[in-house]
């Protein structure tokens, strides 16, 4: 699972964001050069097919509305992720771009399999993440080399990111990702009360610190008990517990299944 193997495999790192502040992102990150999709007309295709391909990941009610890409992504931040050559994407994924109507596939020789965005908050470093997500399931050889995880750490790259909150499921492989970038993930908050799935939905934070290297795992950590994903008495403790001052950590391997249950291994201090 390498960042080489991702990019002789055909997969190329792309960035989509305004011309203006393009010049605040590091446009080599680990040495290899984004190629970027600014906010002209010349760009609308490669556009749509991003959020086309959010769509695809997270079903089209959880897609990222156009509003949002333009108002969020492109005016004030960026999205960050891996192109695949169509030739090399399997039919029916070709067939659920192609079933968007606005979308002409014949304009793009490259599409978005993957993204991650995340914005400045505004304290001025805390970066936030939003829509981490690759299409790996019609692309299991892609999931294979790690592209989740790959794509998540281009982006970090780029942002410059050190401090970071986002939020996610307890039975979202994804935790998984978010703990390979960090040497401390933390449940910040253990519900989000707006949130349509409030009991399986939290906040994490972690400080940014990782190599290329590091990426392909990390050796299992003593924790202090394991979370099931489901478990809202043990959420509401853990809400308890931060009142009171206490932490808790998510470590390695960060997430554990057991037949149909999902577990998380927590370090309480």
């Amino acid at each position: 699972m390498t960042l080489s193997a991702l990019i002789r495999y055909g997969c190329k790192p792309y960035i989509c964001t305004s011309r203006h502040i393009s010049h605040v992102f590091d446009m080599r990150p680990f040495d290899l050069a984004l190629t970027p999709h600014f906010d002209g007309a010349e760009e609308t295709q490669f556009h749509l097919a991003y959020m086309r391909s959010n769509s695809i990941a997270f079903d089209a009610d959880l897609g990222m509305p156009r509003w949002v890409y333009i108002d969020f992504v492109l005016l004030q931040t960026a999205v960050v992720g891996f192109t695949l050559p169509k030739r090399l994407m399997p039919p029916e994924l070709i067939a659920k771009f192609a079933a968007d109507p606005e979308l002409d596939l014949s304009k793009l020789e490259e599409l978005p399999i993957s993204g991650q965005t995340a914005g400045l908050a505004a304290d001025g470093k805390t970066w936030t993440g939003v829509s981490l997500f690759s299409l790996s399931k019609y692309l299991p050889e892609l999931k294979s080399l790690g592209i989740g995880t790959h794509t998540r750490a281009l982006a970090l790259k780029t942002y410059r990111a050190r401090n970071f909150v986002g939020i996610t499921q307890y039975d979202n492989p994804a935790v998984a990702i978010h703990g390979k970038t960090t040497k401390g993930l933390f449940i910040k908050q253990p519900m989000v009360w707006v949130h349509p799935r409030t009991h399986m939905t939290f906040i994490y934070e972690q400080e940014i610190d990782f190599t290329l290297d590091g990426l392909a795992g990390q050796e299992p950590l003593e924790y202090s008990f394991l979370l099931r994903a489901d478990d809202l008495a043990a959420k509401e403790r853990i809400a308890e517990g931060l009142a009171k001052g206490r932490r808790y950590q998510i470590v390695a391997p960060f997430r554990i299944v057991e037949g149909s249950h999902v577990f998380l291994p927590i370090r309480e201090s």
